[in-house]
């Protein structure tokens, strides 16, 4: 009953919130731009600490994306989940992992090309709201949008908005992580929690303003490639209320893909650059997409190493041998969302059915 309570609390606010948000946009201004189309880059889990550090000092912030810089900065717009703040100050939580980044490592992500970044994750608050403020300040001074988290609840819901041409784009963010002490509310900082009513109704609201919406779940369980019970529903619902694309992340390995009315979604894109040397992150993808405001027009994955004690915290793209393997791979995972098909070829192009698709 508590639980209810406040959940019903939070829903109103939040749609009060947008309300008055959405009311200051003019549509008229989109009305010229509906039949453009924009590409996307899309990444998994980045962590910059730990290990990864030592060769930001000796080999400069550029070498953990050289390998891949150029895939990532050849779409209009390039997002992924960024796994600790950019702190030097703030108290530690007590958990299992706290991790934390000098600031002065966030020029990585301009280096490699990074519009935008979510922060709706488990460790963005490792060092609390000292930790927070410090990470928005730093990615503000680099003009690297965020979403997904905030001082308030009203903070964390907003999406960052974004100009591509004359393309608007809505980029929310949201957690589904523990611990629970990390999710915003009305007067504590925090990411956002996605209340259902709530995000259907901001995402709709952007939806018919004419933006572009882009939503990034931070879900599912660590190291497992089945989902949990919670993500297809909330992705399906998430596209129903007028979203063009889903990304998730968290398990820090792949998970499957599906097309749900005519749009992505990509359960989990894994890690991209994490500081660790786990054995069972070994490979991940980059995942680019071209969008219309009516349909998804084609998507292609590149297959990258993310096996730290091979790479050494510089991801590169697979050999053909292994990427057929991962592409097979995908495919097994995906066939239970997609009615049976495979949904990839051999080089990494989706597979449209019903659709004429221009691929990369």
């Amino acid at each position: 009953m508590y639980l209810s309570v406040i959940r019903f609390f939070v829903v109103g606010l939040c749609c009060l919130f947008v309300s008055n948000t959405s009311a200051q946009e003019n549509v008229s201004d989109f009305s010229d731009s509906l039949s453009q189309e924009i590409t996307v880059a899309a990444v998994g889990d980045i962590m910059l600490g730990n290990w990864v550090v030592d060769y930001l000092k000796t080999e400069g912030c550029d070498y953990p994306f050289r390998q891949i810089r150029n895939i990532l900065q050849d779409s209009q717009l390039c997002i992924g989940n960024l796994e600790a703040p950019f702190a030097t100050n703030g108290e530690a939580i007590e958990k299992a992992f706290v991790f934390r980044v000098h600031p002065r490592y966030a020029k990585a992500l301009k280096l490699a090309g990074f519009d935008a970044v979510s922060l709706a994750n488990n460790h963005i608050m490792d060092y609390g709201i000292m930790g927070l403020r410090q990470t928005l300040r730093t990615l503000d001074s680099l003009g690297i949008h965020c979403a997904g988290a905030g001082v308030n609840l009203q903070e964390a819901f907003s999406p960052a908005r974004l100009s591509v041409g004359k393309n608007k784009i809505a980029y929310f963010a949201f957690s589904m992580t523990l611990p629970k002490e990390f999710w915003a509310t009305e007067k504590t900082p925090g990411t956002a929690y996605p209340y259902l009513a709530v995000i259907q109704d901001s995402i709709s609201k952007m939806h018919q303003q004419g933006f572009f919406v882009i939503v990034s779940f931070h879900w599912g369980k660590e190291l497992q490639d089945t989902l949990r019970y919670y993500q297809q529903p909330m992705a399906h619902a998430t596209i129903d209320a007028g979203a063009d694309l889903v990304v998730g992340h968290h398990p820090h390995v792949l998970q499957g893909f599906e097309i749900y009315k005519n749009r992505l979604i990509a359960y989990s894109l894994g890690n991209l650059i994490f500081g660790s040397y786990s054995e069972n992150a070994r490979c991940s993808v980059i995942l680019k997409v071209k969008l219309s405001r009516s349909h998804l027009c084609s998507a292609k994955i590149f297959p990258i190493n993310v096996y730290n004690r091979e790479v050494q915290f510089q991801p590169r793209i697979l050999p053909a041998k292994q990427a057929r393997k991962l592409f097979q791979h995908l495919n097994a995972l995906s066939r239970p969302l997609n009615g049976g098909y495979d949904v990839f070829d051999e080089n990494g192009n989706l597979k449209i059915r019903n659709q004429e698709s221009v691929k990369f």
